[in-house]
């Protein structure tokens, strides 16, 4: 199993993963001062001081909820430009979630220097930097925590707290490489960075010219390189950055990675017999077997009452040839006080008699189901492998747990890997891979094929002594990487080689697409549909792939409704299609469509064509007017004006007399209300306006009190003035028996005086209306006169 690992290798005193960071001007919490606590910790083992210790296996815990703060005044001012936060080695629900960092010179008035809301720690022991703009000096430097990841915790915890300047991070120390097989080295460096986001590890193989290797989270310290060959040596050097850059980098170290070309392998896979000093026979999902099951989140505990010291040991059943390089534990997922902290670790090859091969003292685990690597001074062979733990982390209950424990190593009797591997081009399709076969024990060879260096596949596997290789179907103009490993035994292989590339002859043809004109449009109602036609991967490359994409180059994609997108390709034509936003204003993109074949661009070979395709969105001028003054007194009769289409619709709305299909619209409002038209030309094209009415008067209610349903335009239904401004509202009308006539939520003043759709007689109504919760209802009489009757 591969995971990365933390690093503690024998050249270092054991100790904790964090080292004291040093006093450098960077680091204000290093220059010195007082950390205070609104609340008092648990105890001096969580008390509020661990929260500045450097050291993320610590945690401050007191048991109060949010809100609350933590405070640091330091010696002398400084100006703080970024801090640091490490979350607590379990219950994520007590982390931080939302806070404000201030600054402060007598500790009374505060400034904000930066706001997090939302902020959510993935895992146990994650340090997160924070920056922000500020360059006044505080004494009082303060995080006020407004709310934990759960709003209903009642404990808060936090395992660190750095704050900084604005300057790049103090540069890491004492780097040490070690070698545990053919193909990987381990590095471990001391982390001397306050608020760090990151290292940063660059490799060598001739000391000068560096390339990246890779890079790890804040307050790691390790890092595993598993893409080096064995034979070679390899120079390392490690920088700390963060968002106001890097640091210098460490001394370059260097190391030669092991000759022997068997794979890592883990032990404790091969089938052998886990045993323990104390069996849980409590819980069967915490026993021995949970030690070597490869799940890192089950685990092996000891019960209560069991003392101090405890033992674990694996009988391997290939031990005896493999070579041990490195060993690992990986940390329970609760309860740090049960880590294992002093060990020894013994070989033996009868299981009686034991020879120390690794001793540990003093070792903290950073965080909760962390693996951490621990690589061996000298390679040994065993058949049996003990680790006898003679003191934990401080707990009394239970003395102990671990969740994971894998001893790997290589097997040096593997057959050597091929020599002198070269790659040829026999034709622009054709490669030939030849090598020196210098086994005397290999049962074959297995080739691998990448295009791109890095992601390898398994293409052939060939009988012992071949030297040979014919490789059809290449591609003119493309590189191709070939790794090449030994094979030996009935399942055993080595390492894989050195990467050997060919680049083959021919030049890759550039591939076609038709021109695709500019589009001009009005239209945000359709669709747009653009043909694209001639695409192909170029002459004389059929065999190739294309692949058609569209992404926006220049402007504002909420131009947009649907974004653009293309169809598949289907002989050599495909489409562009998108809509447009019908509430956007006028506005320009630019589109960039792509047509790429994958024959790469090899001996000045072209395997991409683009054409920018510019969208003009240039909508209908729709718009209403009125030539009236408003507010309008109630009553009054106005037309509404729309222009800038051919055809008008307006929606329905209160008081229309006429025109709804028209430009000009007759209304008698009866409320402020927004009128909405829709103008529309010959191509189609559409586009909203509205033109808000609004009505003067007080806001109160002021119901009619006749109502003449006769079409007059006077009185034609019974209007409640403003009961548009109380949503939810209920209307009803009762005869003079009490029956109720009319009944309606939200009340759109349209009432013609009728009952179940036939005219209600002569005569006074009541009504009661009522505008909404904790209003008081309005009641009154209505007279209905029809003057036809």
């Amino acid at each position: 199993m591969r995971r990365l690992l933390y690093l503690i290798t024998p050249l270092l005193c054991a100790g904790l993963l964090v080292p004291a960071i040093g006093l450098h001007a960077q680091d204000i919490i290093g220059l010195g001062g007082t950390v205070t606590g609104q609340f008092a910790g648990n105890g001096a083992n969580e008390a509020v001081e661990k929260v500045v210790d450097k050291n993320t296996a610590s945690k401050y815990l007191t048991f109060n909820a949010a809100p609350l703060w933590i405070m640091w005044q330091c010696n002398t001012p400084q100006a703080a430009a970024q801090y640091a936060l490490t979350s607590g080695n379990d219950s994520p629900e007590r982390d931080p979630k939302d806070w404000t960092f201030e600054g402060s010179n007598n500790g009374t008035d505060w400034t904000v220097l930066d706001t997090r809301t939302g902020e959510d720690f993935s895992g146990r022991g994650m340090t997160k930097t924070y920056t922000f703009s500020n360059s006044t000096n505080y004494t009082y430097y303060r995080l006020n925590v407004a709310q934990m990841l759960d709003p209903g915790s009642t404990i808060f915890q936090m395992a660190e707290w750095g704050i900084a300047g604005s300057n790049p991070p103090d540069a890491p120390s004492g780097l040490v490489v070690k070698t545990t097989g053919g193909q990987e080295t381990i590095l471990k460096w001391t982390d001397n960075a306050a608020t760090e986001s990151g290292f940063e590890i660059v490799r060598s193989e001739n000391g000068t010219d560096f390339v990246n290797a890779g890079a790890v989270a804040a307050n790691t310290t390790t890092f595993a390189d598993q893409g080096v060959v064995a034979g070679t040596q390899y120079y390392y050097k490690v920088r700390a950055v963060n968002a106001f850059g890097g640091s210098t980098y460490t001394p370059a170290v260097s190391v030669t990675t092991m000759t022997p070309t068997g794979r890592l392998v883990d032990l404790t896979d091969d089938g052998g017999t886990i045993t323990v000093k104390y069996e849980n026979g409590d819980n069967a999902a915490e026993t021995s077997d949970k030690l070597i099951d490869n799940g890192f989140s089950s685990k092996y505990l000891i019960p209560n009452g069991n003392p101090l010291p405890y033992w674990f040991r694996y009988e391997s059943t290939t031990g005896a040839d493999i070579l041990l390089t490195k060993y690992t534990l990986t940390s329970g997922g609760d309860a740090a006080g049960r880590d294992p902290k002093d060990w020894v670790l013994e070989g033996s090859n009868n299981g009686t008699s034991w020879t120390v091969v690794d001793t540990r003292t003093g070792f903290l685990f950073a965080s909760r189901n962390q693996t951490v690597a621990f690589v061996l001074a000298t390679p040994v062979q065993y058949k049996y492998y003990q680790i006898t733990v003679t003191v934990n982390n401080g707990s009394t209950t239970i003395p102990g747990q671990i969740s994971e424990w894998e001893l790997w190593g290589v097997d040096p009797n593997a057959p050597p890997l091929p020599a002198n591997i070269t790659a040829t081009p026999l034709s622009k399709t054709v490669a030939e891979l030849t090598w020196e076969d210098v086994a005397t024990n290999e049962t074959g060879y297995e080739i691998f094929r990448s295009d791109n260096g890095v992601d390898f596949t398994s293409i052939k596997k060939t009988g012992p002594d071949e030297v040979t290789y014919t490789d059809p179907g290449r591609r003119g103009g493309l590189t191709y990487y070939y790794r090449i490993r030994t094979l030996y035994g009935t399942n055993a292989t080595t390492i894989l080689s050195a990467i050997t590339s060919v680049t083959m002859p021919g030049q890759n043809a550039a591939p076609t697409l038709d021109a695709v004109a500019d589009i001009r449009t009005c239209n945000a109602s359709v669709d747009h549909v653009i043909a694209l036609a001639g695409i192909t991967p170029g002459e004389g490359d059929d065999d190739q792939q294309v692949a058609l994409s569209v992404t926006i180059r220049d402007g504002d994609e909420t131009l947009f409704e649907k974004v653009p997108a293309v169809t598949e390709i289907v002989d050599g034509k495909a489409t562009l299609s998108f809509k447009l936003n019908p509430e956007a204003d006028a506005g320009t993109v630019v589109l960039k469509v792509q047509v790429k074949d994958d024959g790469g661009t090899g001996n000045n070979g072209v395997d991409t064509v683009v054409y920018n395709v510019q969208v003009v969105f240039d909508p209908l001028p729709v718009a209403v007017g009125l030539d009236a003054s408003l507010p309008l007194q109630r009553g009054t009769t106005i037309q509404l004006k729309a222009t800038g289409a051919e055809q008008y619709a307006w929606e329905e709305g209160p008081g229309i007399i006429a025109g709804s299909s028209t430009d000009v619209l007759t209304v008698r409002p009866t409320q402020g209300y927004s009128y909405v038209v829709t103008g529309k030309n010959a191509e189609g094209c559409e586009r909203n306006a509205s033109f808000f009415v609004g009505i003067d008067g007080s806001y109160a209610l002021d119901p009619t009190n006749i109502l003449t349903p006769d079409q007059d335009g006077k009185n034609d239904t019974w209007v409640v003035w403003n009961i548009h401004i109380f949503p939810g509202n209920r209307v009803s009308v009762y005869d003079r028996a009490g029956k109720r006539v009319f009944d309606m939520e939200d009340y759109t003043n349209d009432w013609t005086g009728t009952y179940q759709g036939s005219p209600l007689a002569n005569g006074v109504y009541f009504y009661v209306i009522e505008p909404g919760a904790g209003i008081k209802p309005l009641k009154g009489s209505l007279t209905i006169i029809r003057y036809d009757k």
